[in-house]
Order: C-alpha cells, then sequence, then structure tokens
C-alpha cells in the first residue's frame, strides 16, 4: 500500500500504528494483508494543499483500493477510529476529491487536521478464505456446507481451513 500526505500523516491498519509520512513529496509504502478491514490515515496540514492519497496492489500488481468518495473522513478524533469495530456517527463524512489523481479531503479546505478511514468490503477480505474453502472442499472426502464435491482428505489444507474460520 502507498500512502501519501500534505503534509504529516500517520497510517493505521486495524487500528494499529503501522506508518508515518513527514513530506507530502514522499510516499510512504508499507504491506497490508489482504484480510485488512479498515485502513485509517490521520494528516496535518500545515499550510497550502491539504490531501491524502492512498493506493494498494495485490501480489499481481492490479490497483485494489485506492482514495475516493467512499472513504470517510471527520476532523473530530475518537477512540478507535481505525478499527473494524468503530461506528461511524454523523462528523463521518464521504471524502471530497480533490483532482483526478485521487486525493481526498474533507469538503473544507481550512480543516487542518484530519481523519480518514476506509472499511474495506468483506468479498476483498474474503478472497483468503474463499480460496482455502475452494481448496478444502476439492481435497476433502467428506462433504461440507460449502462444497458440493466429495474428493481426497488432504489434512495441510484442513489446518489451514480451520484457521481461516477462526480468523473470520
Amino acid at each position: 500500500m502507498k500512502v501519501r500526505c500534505d503534509d504529516f500523516g500517520t497510517i493505521f491498519v486495524d487500528g494499529e500504528l503501522r506508518g508515518t509520512t513527514n513530506d507530502w513529496r514522499e510516499t510512504t509504502t508499507l504491506q497490508i494483508l489482504e484480510e485488512t478491514a479498515v485502513v485509517g490515515v490521520k494528516c496535518r496540514d500545515t499550510g497550502g494543499e491539504n490531501f491524502i492519497w492512498v493506493q494498494a496492489t495485490d501480489h499481481h500488481g492490479n490497483v485494489v483500493m485506492v482514495t475516493d468518495t467512499s472513504w470517510k473522513c471527520s476532523t473530530q478524533l475518537q477512540d478507535n477510529w481505525s478499527t473494524g469495530g468503530f461506528v461511524e456517527d454523523n462528523t463521518w463524512q464521504r471524502a471530497t476529491i480533490r483532482d483526478t489523481a485521487g486525493k481526498i479531503w474533507t469538503n473544507s479546505f481550512h480543516d487542518k487536521t484530519v481523519y480518514c478511514r476506509k472499511y474495506l468490503p468483506s468479498t476483498r477480505r474474503g478472497i483468503c478464505w474463499r480460496y482455502f474453502v475452494n481448496i478444502f472442499c476439492k481435497y476433502t472426502s467428506f462433504k461440507h456446507t460449502f462444497c458440493k464435491h466429495t474428493f481426497c482428505k488432504h489434512t495441510f489444507v484442513n489446518i489451514h481451513f480451520v484457521n481461516i474460520l477462526m480468523i473470520r
């Protein structure tokens, strides 16, 4: 995941501090897992243009997330704002697109510190989970509620399937 912030940013993934950015011209890069539920960026502007820009790609280089109007932003710091369990109140508004490059901010150029978050769709978080379900169904000797086929048993895949279900 690549992140830029004008001017000083703090990057959170599922509520955990994962990085900072201190120069709007520099891109901060960090890894996120496919099961990530929420990405949050706190950005403080010290004058001039203000923006947050985020782009994430999968292991094939396909863009899977960008900053757009699906992000929510607020000027108020609230406990657990960057976690999956956080419930947005009326202070969280859709992000405003600043330019064609996909830079976002609140709807006011005058806001100096903003908190923007993106709740990733469960379909994206479930990619890995569904992949293991398919493998599990393919290599097990019994029918499961997710499966329509009966094949041979494969213990290694069973272990991964159980772990993925426990995470989910």
